[in-house]
């Protein structure tokens, strides 16, 4: 009542000082003071304008009006928000906010503090849960100390706070809170970034190196296939095949290719993409996805250059890598292009005893054949998809990080390489190779368990076709 009754009372005082104000308006143009009432017109005027503002109850009268059912809360959350900020937001000691660009009543709360945000404001739709380079360039920067993830959506808030777990950023989860009522409700979790040293990241902000580690030296072309990449948006395109060109849509942002990647997601393993290949317009972002929560663990811009150039980039969490996406990054309006030579992940391993030796292979098919000598070749029968030999696995250890390496020619037809479950009813892990003008190392992750799984040989070539391979060496490797 006596909000309302206030509210009423504030709208007599505005009509009251308009009236006088036309009154001394009537006087300026007739009457002989006309520099008295010139001046006390425009005080008053001023002051018309100013009560709104100057005047507390009007808020809540513009607020309380029942057409403008979202406004109450908001202004209610936007009061939490500015005590959080006083409690927390310092110099050098910064809240960015985090929410999604398409909700705009985040966007009004963030305006409040001047759109000091982890993500760029403009860019809908964008923010919460992405992290790409210019959210990793804000956690990476020493002034910054809390995140604040705001959603009416819970889960988006969790998809959040998981984005920044699988980036490799640390956080300390603060608050909790429920903001506004309805119509419009909010989560907000305050985190503070753990840092060592100037960054919360548990990599360098410059994620790109221009030389590998010494240690990385085993190469995992099959745990990024370039013949597996795939359209990844259908005004992109991709021609050719090693190299393989990629031309992207106009748009900034927009996705062109991903290839996947394969790994034996062993957590906390140390990884690296090696990618050759060369820019020839725009520029290209080349990130490493995590499917679940659709956020970049890490992107590198790249530019055009005058040849092609190798880099390598470190994932932060193998085991939440999914795929390496290739988009446009360029601001220009124009499609970016970009030729791939190679693909391939890098690991640092070790050599083991071997669990699979040549000299164990065994016919498997009485329609094929084995020529045993130096090296060992194997001819299968002409019907597709036919058994032509197989060596025993004799596993020593444990499975997880051991590789299988299988140095191969496919001389004619196509060859599959398996490796066959215990119960003998399906594969494992499957890969197929037509000829070649240079010997192939086949890699295989050994399956766990490995006990009385087996390493087939078969024919995969249609068209009752005898495919042909010759077997130069078996070596297995531990990854670190």
């Amino acid at each position: 009542m006596h909000l309302d009754a206030a509210a009423v009372g504030v709208t007599q005082v505005v009509v009251a000082i308009g009236i006088a104000t036309c009154f001394i308006a009537v006087v300026l143009a007739y009457g002989r003071r006309a520099p008295i009432a010139g001046t006390t017109a425009f005080w008053l005027l001023g002051l018309l304008v100013q009560i709104p503002f100057l005047v507390p109850v009007y808020s809540y009268m513009y607020i309380n009006n029942p057409n403008r059912s979202a406004e109450a809360p908001l202004y209610g959350m936007i009061r939490q928000y500015h005590l959080l900020l006083q409690e927390r937001d310092q110099p050098g000691q910064r809240v960015l906010t985090w929410y999604a660009t398409d909700h705009r009543s985040f966007t009004s709360l963030a305006s409040s503090n001047l759109l000091l945000t982890l993500h760029n404001p403009w860019v809908v739709p964008g923010g919460m849960p992405t992290l790409g380079q210019y959210e990793r360039d804000r956690l990476a920067d020493g002034r910054y100390k809390y995140v604040l993830l705001i959603d009416s959506d819970r889960a988006l808030v969790d998809r959040g706070l998981d984005a920044l777990a699988e980036a490799g950023v640390r956080v300390e989860l603060l608050e909790e809170h429920v903001w506004g009522e309805p119509p419009l409700t909010a989560y907000a979790l305050l985190v503070q970034l753990m840092r060592t040293g100037d960054t919360a990241l548990s990599f360098a902000p410059n994620v790109m190196v221009d030389t590998p580690p010494p240690e990385f030296t085993f190469a995992m072309p099959e745990a990024l296939p370039l013949g597996a990449i795939a359209l990844a948006y259908d005004k992109a395109s991709i021609t050719g095949t090693a190299p393989v060109r990629i031309q992207t849509a106009p748009q900034q942002w927009a996705y062109a290719a991903a290839i996947p990647i394969l790994l034996d997601r062993t957590p906390q393993a140390k990884r690296l993409v090696h990618l050759r290949g060369r820019v020839w317009q725009g520029q290209i972002g080349i990130g490493i996805l995590h499917r679940k929560t659709n956020t970049f663990q890490v992107e590198k811009f790249l530019n055009p250059t005058p040849t092609a150039v190798d880099y390598y980039i470190p994932i932060p969490t193998p085991e939440a890598a999914d795929d390496l996406i290739i988009r446009n990054t360029s601001s220009s309006g124009m499609p970016s292009e970009m030729t791939v030579e190679l693909a391939e992940i890098l690991a640092p391993a070790h050599p083991i005893e071997p669990w699979v030796r040549l000299s164990d292979i065994e016919l498997a098919y009485d329609k094929a054949a084995i020529e045993r000598g130096t090296l060992i070749t194997v001819t299968t029968a002409a019907e597709q998809w036919a058994y032509a030999a197989a060596i025993p696995l004799h596993p020593t250890g444990e499975a997880q990080g051991v590789m299988l390496k299988l140095r191969t020619l496919v001389t004619r037809g196509e060859i599959g390489v398996e490796i066959l479950a215990s119960d003998q009813k399906h594969f494992i892990t499957e890969q197929r190779y037509g000829p070649a003008a240079e010997p192939v190392d086949i890699l295989l992750p050994m399956p766990s368990p490995a006990e009385g799984c087996r390493l087939i040989i078969r024919n995969t070539a249609p068209n009752a076709t005898a495919s042909q391979v010759v077997l130069e060496s078996i070596e297995m490797w531990k990854l670190d």
